[in-house]
């Protein structure tokens, strides 16, 4: 990541790559075990898979690759192997449903490759996340076929990550004109997920990422005080990334958001409470279970309504 800085690329050695893992699964209290391996490309390092399989021996539950896709699309077997290694999840970069919506990417079949790539990754049993980085007047049209395309692969695909522009690293120099140009904003998705889908309230069905942390907290209390480790709570300001849930039916393709039969707002206060009672395991799954059924609301559900989910975030 320093490389436009410094002028050249830092390669980690295997020893290196070792020593991270090993000094950050060192630390205590241990929490949520996942790592990422990023780059620039990552499936490009000759110790990838080994790197994968070395993080799962040492007690890593959750391996991530944020990756263009490339070489799962092209080379046969990859996916296959990094599985085998331990690769849980991808974090594909996805930019749009059509080859024109990804040619600022400079390869003009690249909507094919990551077309193969997710079905590479989902035949080896691999997740699949589409990080889809959103420029105003580059890809913001895209941001409602997006979602129709995960809610149409929704067997492959379990979450869409946008990610509104951020003007840093090697964009940190643009000027004035093009940053106002460009700029797009949590508030910019909201909307353009409403108007270019049709299913969602911009102002009721998105919530700060950090509203999780009272699930993660009656998790703790259900897991009890014997676990090693505890669930990650998110604890980033609000404007850092909010999300919204749909369920998608994966015969029917229908979605539905979560809002419209639950009162989540209700259930976050219920979850405060009985964490903050600090009861037994059977009385705290008793007690989600009752604040469930009593905000459940069932004329929000609709004629063949679904019974899986997949999450939009940003």
């Amino acid at each position: 990541m320093d490389a436009n800085q410094v002028g050249y690329v830092h390669e980690l050695s295997w020893e290196e790559t070792q020593k991270i893992l090993d000094d950050a699964i060192s630390v205590r209290p241990r929490r949520q075990m996942s790592v990422q391996f990023s780059g620039g490309e990552p499936t490009l390092s000759p110790h990838f898979l080994d790197a994968i399989r070395y993080a799962r021996k040492i007690g890593y539950f959750a391996v991530q690759a944020a990756t263009n896709g490339l070489r799962f699309a092209q080379e046969p077997g990859f996916a296959k192997a990094a599985k085998e290694a331990g690769l849980r999840m991808v974090y594909l970069q996805f930019d749009g449903v059509t080859n024109a919506a990804n040619s600022h990417r400079k390869i003009s079949n690249l909507y094919d490759v990551k077309l193969r790539a997710i079905e590479e990754c989902s035949k080896a049993g691999i997740d699949v996340i589409l990080v889809v980085t959103i420029v105003n007047g580059v890809n913001n049209d895209q941001v409602g076929p997006i979602v129709e395309f995960a809610v149409e692969n929704a067997d492959k695909i379990t979450v869409v990550s946008f990610q509104p522009v951020s003007f840093t690293g090697r964009d940190e120099d643009v000027d004035v004109e093009t940053r106002e140009k460009q700029r797009y904003t949590l508030s910019h998705l909201a909307r353009d997920v409403a108007a270019q889908s049709g299913v969602t309230q911009p102002l009721r069905d998105w919530f700060p990422l950090s509203a999780l942390s009272p699930f993660g907290d009656v998790c703790d209390l259900i897991d009890g005080p014997d676990r090693d480790f505890g669930q990650l709570k998110c604890g980033c300001h609000p404007n850092c990334g909010i999300g919204t849930v749909l369920f998608v039916n994966k015969e029917t393709r229908q979605m539905v958001p979560l809002i419209d039969f639950l009162d989540l707002e209700s259930v976050l206060a219920d979850m405060k409470t009985i964490f903050d009672a600090g009861r037994s395991k059977r009385w705290t799954a008793a007690q989600l279970v009752t604040s469930i059924l009593r905000n459940y609301k069932p004329e929000g559900r609709r004629p063949g309504s679904p019974s899986t989910r997949s999450s939009s975030s940003s």
